[in-house]
């Protein structure tokens, strides 16, 4: 009799713990057709690597310790996300759509292999490929059970940092065209105006420093094309160097900012920050090419914070600028005024009006000097009328 109740107690736990444990649902009948909506639910973790105690967690989630670098801890390690999907009634195909998981993953639905990012495993098996994808969920089924296989080996911290969407699967996949085509749109513009700038002349005074805004128009597509996927879905290009030209650009910013302030505004910007942050721009760009991406992804929040303070500065340099060219002209009105005024003088309506004996009024000094139609052409003679 012990024996029987003691063997009864032990499979009353087991199914306890089975139903404690069990891959939790999420409702999705109440998604109305034809919008997108946040996932909320909870969503049961196994960790594979390193050995944890399983637990239940809200997405996004991300962890970053596990692994010990000579820089501190990250987030290496492998884990499962399962959760079963209550899917509504009806004929309309829906999906869910995920953003940038780190940083290799692997999708199933029902057991069966749907979708994958890079290749997830060990350190030596992984291939790292940092892209949003849509997932497809089964049409016609009331439940579908979701699994979510990450790895990571290559960011500073694994897992999902951004939330879930669902909705009609047409309405996701137009939603992520419609993203990689404005970044397009942007990759395009900045190197048409680039080139254009190329173009107009050399890097120089008096040709508009267009060496300077044309290398800046390079590292804003260049940022567009890493950040759109272009150059993972377009090229081809490894996640590492995705990586290294996504961070790279912001931390040069500093750099060009630095530049163009010295030859833009030489007396309002000052040489030792101007230096400063020349130096500190190209000491963060050598970090992100030589170290590896663990190290460097820690740097983005710095580089954000320097990217601001000299994005400040760079204004304060401009209306520090603005603020003196009003002062030498309340300094000096005479030379102001004698500056429109000869500027008045060499019009050609002007020379018209002295030579036909009339009063040339001053010239506005927001007026264009543009041609006028019908102007004499250059080298004719103007003959005054006789009396």
């Amino acid at each position: 009799m012990k024996r029987l109740s003691a063997l009864l107690g032990a499979c009353l736990l087991l199914v306890l713990a089975q139903s404690a444990w069990a891959a939790p649902r999420i409702d999705l009948r109440d998604v109305t057709a034809g919008q997108v909506h946040q996932l909320h639910g909870e969503w049961q973790l196994d960790w594979i690597e390193p050995q944890r105690e399983a637990q239940r967690v809200q997405l996004p989630f991300t962890w970053g310790d596990g692994s010990a670098k000579p820089w501190g801890e990250v987030g290496f390690g492998r884990i499962e996300l399962s959760a079963e999907l209550l899917l509504p009634a009806g004929d309309e195909p829906l999906a869910l759509y995920v953003d940038d998981i780190k940083s290799a993953s692997r999708v199933w639905i029902d057991d069966r292999l749907v979708l994958r990012r890079g290749t997830p495993g060990a350190a030596a098996e992984e291939i790292p490929r940092l892209a949003s994808m849509v997932i497809p969920l089964p049409v016609g089924e009331p439940v579908a059970r979701l699994r979510i296989e990450i790895s990571n080996h290559f960011h500073h911290e694994g897992g999902i940092d951004m939330p879930l969407l669902v909705g009609p699967r047409a309405l996701l996949d137009r939603r992520e065209a419609q993203t990689q085509g404005f970044y397009l749109f942007i990759l395009g513009g900045c190197l048409l105006m680039a080139t254009y700038l190329l173009l107009l002349g050399r890097w120089n005074d008096s040709q508009m420093l267009t060496g300077p805004f044309s290398l800046m128009l390079l590292l804003a597509a260049t940022r567009a094309a890493a950040s759109g996927e272009v150059l993972d879905n377009v090229f081809d290009l490894p996640a590492l160097w995705v990586y290294r030209l996504e961070y790279l650009c912001p931390m040069l910013y500093p750099a060009f900012y630095a530049l163009l302030l010295r030859r833009l505004f030489p007396r309002e910007s000052h040489r030792l920050i101007s230096r400063g942050l020349l130096l500190i721009g190209l000491a963060l760009a050598l970090l992100v090419l030589l170290t590896p991406v663990a190290f460097f992804s820690l740097l983005r929040n710095p580089s954000a914070l320097l990217l601001g303070l000299a994005s400040l500065y760079f204004l304060g340099c401009i209306l520090l600028a603005v603020r003196h060219r009003r002062g030498r002209r309340a300094e000096h009105p005479d030379r102001h005024a004698g500056g429109q005024r000869l500027g008045a003088e060499r019009h050609p309506a002007a020379r018209r009006r002295r030579a036909h004996g009339q009063p040339v009024p001053p010239r506005h000094p927001g007026a264009a000097a543009l041609p006028r139609r019908g102007a004499r052409p250059a080298g004719a003679r103007l003959v005054a009328p006789e009396p």
